[in-house]
């Protein structure tokens, strides 16, 4: 099946296009907010070819793994033929209740498979004007003509500074942890929070990466290098015991910032002491969520791209 024809059970399986409600593309996920979620057809959505497991999310959504080398092509298919509705991000995020997150994988696939990995990067479709403008921009370039000056706004497209956050074991769980520790926000209005600060901090686009499983933390740290430009990093308790994650933030050399949601320094002995802050330029803990905003900008400003303010 091709892309096209993969796009195209899927939807018909969720319902079809009146009971899309919007769009966005995870690591592994093509993410599906629906108007009514009891009408998406789980068992039909496993028997598409590629699909690797299926997620529900929150009481209104739905995830679609597949594996990473495919779905951005799925999600490019996909979001053609919902059109511009595919722009749609969640302005106020669902709760999510205690219990109520569940996952079920495919049984035939083998091994570990990555719908275990909960990742999210939402991703904002490119307006008409941007593609006609992306467009033009290439037909010049695929003729020859060099990047001149009034071909700079067009590049600035593309180019840019790059953020990954990164979020370590139980962050997808916020809203359902305790709440005296870690503030009752949820883990969509985290990434709906990152990705705000990124626009307005300058950076070229935002991409948020969580699992609970620390050999994938490390695998993204390395895959980082020459994708990014800069880090926030909360990696969960992995923070007190894993040596392997300091030791591929130093290899990778990035600019990273430690986030943590709640103040160490009240809690257990053991969690005086973090590893992975050592690999980074910073840390700030004790500020809920909004600590990944303060480093956004941090970043931003280590890298140039900001002016202090």
């Amino acid at each position: 099946m091709s892309n096209d024809d993969i796009a195209a059970a899927v939807l018909e399986c969720v319902g079809g296009l009146d009971n899309v409600a919007g769009n966005s593309l995870c690591a592994t996920r093509l993410r599906i907010s629906l108007n009514d979620q009891s009408l998406a057809d789980h068992n039909a959505l496993h028997s598409i070819n590629g699909v690797l497991g299926i997620a529900e999310r929150g009481g209104s959504g739905i995830e679609v793994v597949f594996g990473p080398n495919m779905v951005r092509g799925v999600f490019q298919a996909f979001s053609r033929l919902t059109g511009p509705m595919a722009r749609k991000e969640t302005e106020e995020p669902p709760r999510r209740a205690a219990g109520n997150f569940r996952v079920k994988i495919t049984p035939e696939t083998p091994g570990r498979p990555q719908v275990q990995t909960v990742v999210a990067t939402p991703s904002v479709i490119p307006t008409p004007v941007e593609d006609n403008v992306t467009n033009a921009l290439l037909e010049r370039l695929d003729e020859g003509e060099e990047a001149s000056d009034d071909l700079a706004p067009l590049l600035d497209l593309e180019l840019g500074s790059h953020l990954l956050v990164i979020n370590g074991p139980n962050i997808n769980l916020l809203g359902t942890l305790d709440v005296s520790l870690y503030g009752d926000d949820d883990y969509d209005a985290l990434l709906a929070l990152c990705h705000q600060s990124a626009r307005e901090a300058g950076f070229a686009d935002c991409e948020c990466y969580q699992s609970n499983h620390e050999g994938d933390l490390i695998d993204c740290i390395q895959d980082a290098f020459d994708r990014f430009d800069a880090i926030a990093i909360n990696p969960g308790a992995y923070a007190y015991t894993s040596i392997a994650l300091l030791d591929a933030l130093k290899a990778v050399q990035l600019p990273a910032i430690e986030v943590r949601l709640c103040d160490q320094s009240t809690r257990e002995d053991f969690r005086q002491r973090s590893f992975v802050r050592m690999g980074c330029i910073d840390g700030i803990q004790g500020h809920g969520i909004q600590g990944y905003r303060e480093a956004i900008f941090e970043l931003a400003r280590h890298l140039g791209i900001l002016e202090d303010r």
